[in-house]
């Protein structure tokens, strides 16, 4: 009898390692009937446990590697690979005026809302094209939080996934509306302005989908996980600074402090009060110590009044995990617990807020692979015929055509979205107090702004009056994003 190392590997992560007791043998049939066993023990002790491991979407890598206290031995390794598909479209033709508007606010399987309801449930405002005409006529939200909101999925009947459009689903707030953001719009917000990303991979997310919508794509060096500083410029000639550093690094000893970062990015950026932002927060680690921090650097560098927008927490380590520690009650706790400190962050601080809580818990199902089980969102390389005459060639090599590269992840965009807006509100509001000469940053959630119709990318009509209406309407529609 010997001891064996049994270790799990999940996308090059370790998952969890058991020690167990197995007959050494060098026959392979007792080698992988060994393997069988501890497999089966591996699982029957999980099981008891309630142990749960999550996948993302796509393609996802166990290592399962079986080694030996002997050193002599060498040890065994298995590799299982588990490809999980998203939720796809109904494969009916899509025709707006048949189907149905369903509300996803939390799965049934991960309760996180006070609330019995859960999974799909359909709504009162009728079919998805009349929805889309009563949701362009709503107010846009002030700010970036979505405490009231839920995923609405076009579907031919919400007690049947199969039957909807997920590609379509749309996260709306109840009472108001965010606003949407053609290319040019964008370039012209974000021309001339520095962006400060400190956060994770999360807050990574959102700067790789901004660059993306400056320069139609991303490149070699955008595709890197970066978890140290990055500096980039993007948009036409560079006039748009990125400058990232991720925060914490909880994988190192000695770790630098929040307000050490601050300053070292704020002096390397050579931010100011007019023309920058800061976008600060992650997966869950902020804190109103955080904020206090903040403020305090703000102020020591002479930028009390340069704009903030804080990422709020999302889902992610997962939480489908967490259930089996913390139970529902644990998740409508951290939930209220966020809706405070996104509140405290704009009403005491006068900060903005991106909240993503609501919006990817809902979808949990549908993060993408990596090693922190966090993402909704990943970079894959663009093949084929990638000429777009948006796109921007950032790299200096010449001779061969650069490799290109493209953020997928339709949940990251909708935050991004929420995320633009909250930059250019600030960058109005800079306009505005240099036009009066001077203000209080604390009062920027409370200038009204004015609306204009949002781009209705869901609406597809059945009928050729339909088309008709819809070709007068475009105009009007896109004509604020030109």
């Amino acid at each position: 009898m010997t001891w064996l190392n049994l270790q799990v590997f999940l996308n090059n992560h370790a998952t969890y390692a058991l020690l167990e007791n197995e007959r050494q043998n060098s026959n392979i049939l007792t080698i992988f009937l060994g393997f069988t066993i501890l497999i089966w023990y591996s699982l029957s002790y999980f099981r008891s446990k309630n142990f749960n491991i999550s996948v993302g979407l796509g393609w996802n890598d166990f290592k399962i590697e079986i080694g030996n206290k002997d050193t002599r031995i060498r040890s065994i390794t298995y590799i299982l690979r588990i490809r999980r598909l998203p939720r796809g479209d109904n494969p009916v033709p899509f025709c707006a005026n048949n189907l149905t508007v369903c509300i996803l606010e939390q799965e049934c399987s991960l309760r996180f809302k006070d609330k019995p309801e859960c999974g799909l449930q359909p709504s009162l405002v009728g079919n998805w094209s009349s929805a889309l005409t009563d949701w362009n006529r709503l107010p846009t939200c002030p700010f970036g939080n979505s405490k009231e909101g839920a995923w609405m999925i076009p579907c031919s009947s919400c007690l049947l996934e199969r039957s909807c459009y997920w590609s379509r689903a749309r996260w709306q707030p109840f009472e108001c509306r965010h606003p949407h953001y053609s290319p040019s719009r964008v370039k012209q917000c974000l021309l001339h302005r520095k962006l400060i990303f400190v956060g994770d991979s999360t807050n990574r997310g959102m700067m790789e989908a901004l660059l993306e919508r400056l320069d139609g794509w991303l490149t070699t060096s955008d595709r890197t996980k970066w978890h140290g500083y990055r500096h980039r410029l993007a948009n036409v000639g560079g006039q748009t600074q990125f400058d990232f550093d991720y925060y914490p690094k909880f994988w190192m000893s000695s770790r630098t402090s929040l307000q050490q970062t601050l300053t070292h990015m704020l002096r390397r950026a050579a931010a100011n009060e007019s023309d920058t932002t800061l976008i600060i927060g992650g997966l869950d680690w902020m804190s109103v110590e955080h904020f206090d921090t903040i403020q305090r650097v703000l102020a020591a560098e002479g930028l009390s009044r340069m704009a903030v927008v804080i990422k709020m927490a999302g889902a992610g380590l997962f939480q489908s995990d967490v259930t089996t520690t913390h139970g529902e009650k644990g998740l409508v706790s951290t939930a209220r617990r966020l809706a405070r400190l996104s509140e405290t962050a704009r009403l005491q601080y006068g900060f903005r807020t991106v909240d993503t809580w609501n919006m990817t818990v809902a979808r949990f199902r549908d993060f993408l692979p990596g090693r922190c089980r966090c993402h909704f969102h990943q970079i894959t390389e663009v093949t084929g015929d990638s000429s777009d005459a948006d796109a921007i060639n950032l790299d200096s090599s010449s001779g061969s055509s650069p490799r290109r590269f493209s953020i997928d992840g339709p949940i990251n965009q909708v935050y991004t979205e929420i995320l633009t807006d909250q930059i250019c509100r600030t960058k109005k509001l800079a306009l505005f107090f240099s036009t009066l000469g001077g203000g209080d940053h604390a009062h920027q959630g409370a200038l009204t702004t004015t609306t204009r119709a949002q781009h209705n990318s869901g609406q597809v009509a059945c009928s050729n009056s339909r088309k008709k209406r819809e070709k007068k309407e475009e105009p009007e529609q896109e004509s604020v994003g030109r």
